[in-house]
């Protein structure tokens, strides 16, 4: 996360010299809307053999708080880049015997755009996202993540499920993308609307006992959301 920082610095400063538009500084903003989560599964046994394969959709708020900065180059294309906190209410049913929700993220993007007519703002986002997840398995049988937690036994203290990055708390990194528009209503104040998508890494185990002992599990959650926000610029 730090050299990502350096590089947004790296490319954000050069164009903070001399300052044009409404949109060029630092700033800092919140914004709130309408979150989906979205779980595809698929179940492989012990050859192999795909055994099920569904997806379930849940929609929730979502909301954050962010702080970036950039600026206009020759007043028209637009570079920048920002750090966010999220809250999300989503959950998801892979199967009728699971449950993964996901209740934060944190992510670093750049914003790469263009100005138009001198207060509007409209843009592009790619970035990373660490998504920190609730995981519910009822199947009753026993399980062992091969990834998005910690690499322990159950009875570890150092593996608390209680903790972020156990078994029933799955950390999980990410891709995101999206496009957003931004208007300036004052040259400090500015209002914006953005739809975004994250595609998480899956959470991957394996079956360690009963009818589905060494039967492979994957899950592959990604986010749709739309937001609206105010921005301030300094």
């Amino acid at each position: 996360m730090k050299s990502i920082l350096l590089c947004l610095s790296m490319m954000i400063l050069p164009t903070l010299a001399a300052a044009a538009t409404p949109f060029d500084g630092f700033y800092v903003g919140g914004q709130a809307g309408l979150g989906a989560l979205h779980t595809y599964m698929e179940l492989e046994d012990a050859d192999n053999d795909e055994q099920d394969d569904q997806g379930d959709w849940g929609l929730g708020p979502t909301g954050g708080i962010f702080f970036g900065g950039g600026g206009a180059i020759k007043d028209a294309f637009y570079l920048g880049g920002e750090i966010d906190a999220a809250y999300h209410g989503l959950s998801a049913d892979p199967t009728s015997e699971e449950t993964l929700d996901l209740n934060w993220s944190f992510g670093a993007r750049i914003r790469i755009g263009g100005v138009i007519a001198d207060n509007h703002l409209l843009y592009t986002m790619l970035g990373l996202r660490v998504g920190l997840f609730e995981y519910d398995n009822r199947t009753g049988y026993d399980y062992e993540f091969e990834n998005g937690c910690c690499d322990c036994d159950q009875d570890d203290d150092d593996c608390d499920d209680d903790n972020w990055g156990s078994e029933e708390k799955p950390v999980l990194g990410g891709a995101s993308v999206g496009l957003g528009y931004e208007y300036a209503i004052t040259d400090h104040l500015g209002m914006r609307t953005e739809v975004g998508y994250t595609l998480y890494a899956p959470l991957e185990y394996e079956y360690i006992s009963g009818a589905r002992q060494y039967w492979d599990e994957s899950i592959y959650p990604s986010v749709l959301d739309a937001t609206l926000g105010l921005v301030w610029h300094f």
